[in-house]
């Protein structure tokens, strides 16, 4: 597990928070509490519409496989 530290004086970009995002160290909850620092009424609303729809579509893809043994296995070559 990483830990990030920021001091009070460094900022971080909207882009630097969706790459924490990605990298597993905000929610899609942290997402949400943040993005109204960064966006106003129908920006923010926009905002909080995709990371709905990113957090539905990782729920949607977790669910798809459920036996994480289950692989896909390529054509055997040959006769």
């Amino acid at each position: 597990m990483y830990t990030y530290c920021l001091r009070p004086t460094e900022s971080l970009t909207w882009d630097d928070v969706c790459q924490l995002w990605d990298n597993g160290v905000y929610t899609a909850e942290d997402i949400r509490n943040i993005a109204p620092l960064y966006f106003d009424e129908a920006e923010l609303s926009a905002v909080l519409e995709v990371v709905g729809n990113v957090e539905n579509d990782s729920h949607k893809l977790e669910t798809m496989n459920t036996d994480p043994g289950a692989c896909l296995s390529l054509p055997t070559v040959g006769s």
